[in-house]
């Protein structure tokens, strides 16, 4: 579910690589495979490895269509022409920038103590980067530690295209605080959400929780000052999902909740024994303008937030039904699951809802197209029906993208991997177009540029598509 990618955040790196390791050799390298198409889509493909785990969570293109990818590193790793950078926890945060064609122009790593796991990532125009996630212990992006505040902190940090540090704030106290996802206005300015236990300062911004914990939003300048920031939540529990800027402007926060929480424009559906999917709007100043929930007592749809030129789209895994913004969704055939795409317009109104059959669905990610197309990915396991054609996995999880176009038809569907254990962190579109996308593997890999082979632990991986 995308609501959960924090819940394996809460301590760190099990969610993402928590697979067996397979002993392949224990070299510190860089893989960069372009030869011809022979069992994939992929006109290039990167492994990033060494003697621990390495995954690729991110990736951004800026609007030259420079790369930006980022993810968490353990033991001693090359990044191709920038060279080796040696971590200092099992879990550092790395950040490579890369050209069209594959090769690492620069790299920065970070972690000093604990293990540190970003959550969201926004790459401006230009290529810089801002970072959000969890840290427990210390980091330094480039200003000074941000010392250990207790439990698991919240953080957020900005660093300019060359890797240059232009901000960075951490958030919290001796509870558990999560930093969630960010966006980027087009003044430069960032929003970001996330969830908190008790009472965290953002940057001057005191909050405190309603309940057993709360989701924050908070809007930075451009120079790190926040501007202003606000808690959502009621008695019960609420966590953040997703974060984006819609095409009116508007702040659209997703999570879930419990209760019946009024959230700044009347109370939620009231969940019982249960809890809900939670939709909230709000405008630059912070003012929640509309709030939708759905409970989820007899099934759930955990997903995240895309926005498009037409609508923003919602996307993630069903399971069983559910009535969600008076549409039901539906999981199909025996497993139970589905993959679900929702399109609302700028009041919460869907405008469209599909569910694709699956089997067994891990993580789903998509990014809007020009022209109002979607491009969808994720990892499976068994078979996964996209628009009346099925991909079938070849071992244990694989990946698979699919592009739809601006009427919900899926055109294109590709299955990427090999017999072991692959998984997609993300995917992004260049501006001309090509899909990009990373995760991390083991064993062998080729995805059309040639063998990927990942060292003693799962190794990352980024991909540029035909």
């Amino acid at each position: 579910m995308q609501r959960r990618r924090m819940a394996g955040v809460a301590l760190g790196v099990g969610l993402l690589l928590g697979i067996g390791a397979c002993s392949k050799n224990d070299e510190t390298r860089t893989e960069t495979s372009t030869g011809p198409a022979a069992s994939g889509p992929a006109m290039w493909s990167n492994a990033l490895g060494a003697d621990g785990r390495q995954a690729g969570w991110f990736i951004g293109a800026s609007k030259t269509g420079e790369l930006v990818l980022a993810g968490t590193m353990e033991g001693s790793v090359k990044f191709g022409d920038a060279g080796a950078l040696q971590a200092k926890t099992k879990s550092d945060i790395f950040v490579a920038w890369l050209g069209p064609d594959g090769k690492i122009k620069r790299a920065r790593r970070f972690g000093d103590s604990g293990r540190h796991v970003p959550v969201g990532m926004a790459v401006d125009p230009q290529g810089g980067v801002v970072i959000s996630g969890l840290t427990d212990g210390n980091i330094d992006f480039g200003g000074g530690p941000l010392a250990d505040l207790g439990g698991g902190d919240a953080f957020v940090a900005s660093l300019g295209p060359n890797g240059e540090l232009r901000f960075a704030l951490r958030a919290g106290d001796a509870t558990m605080q999560n930093g969630g996802e960010v966006a980027l206005a087009a003044d430069g300015s960032v929003y970001w959400s996330g969830s908190f236990e008790g009472t965290i300062d953002i940057g001057g911004q005191t909050l405190t929780s309603a309940g057993n914990s709360d989701v924050f939003v908070a809007r930075i300048e451009p120079t790190g000052k926040v501007s202003w920031a606000k808690s959502l939540g009621g008695t019960g529990t609420e966590s953040d999902g997703s974060l984006v800027i819609d095409a009116k402007g508007q702040i659209l926060v997703s999570g879930y909740y419990e209760g019946a929480p009024n959230l700044g424009a009347g109370a939620l559906p009231d969940t019982g024994a249960a809890d809900g999917e939670m939709l909230v709007a709000l405008d630059s100043t912070g003012k929640v303008l509309w709030s939708k929930g759905a409970p989820n007592k007899t099934g759930f749809f955990g997903f995240g937030l895309h926005a498009g030129e037409n609508g923003t789209f919602l996307v993630g895994t069903v399971a069983g039904s559910i009535d969600f913004l008076g549409k039901t969704l539906a999981a199909q055939g025996g497993s139970g699951e589905g993959l679900g795409v929702v399109q609302i317009d700028s009041t919460g109104k869907v405008l469209r809802s599909d569910v694709f059959p699956v089997e067994r669905l891990g993580q789903v990610y998509a990014t809007p197209l020009k022209g109002g197309g979607l491009v969808l990915g994720g990892h499976f396991q068994g078979t996964i029906d996209l628009g009346g054609q099925k991909l079938t996995s070849a071992g244990e999880e694989d990946l698979f993208v699919a592009w739809m176009n601006p009427q919900g038809r899926i055109e294109r569907r590709e299955r990427l991997g090999g017999k072991e254990h692959e998984r997609l962190g993300d995917l992004t579109v260049t501006p001309d177009g090509h899909v990009v996308v990373t995760g991390m593997f083991e064993g062998t890999m080729n995805l059309g540029a040639g063998d990927l082979v990942s060292g003693k632990g799962p190794d990352a991986f980024v991909a540029f598509l035909r």
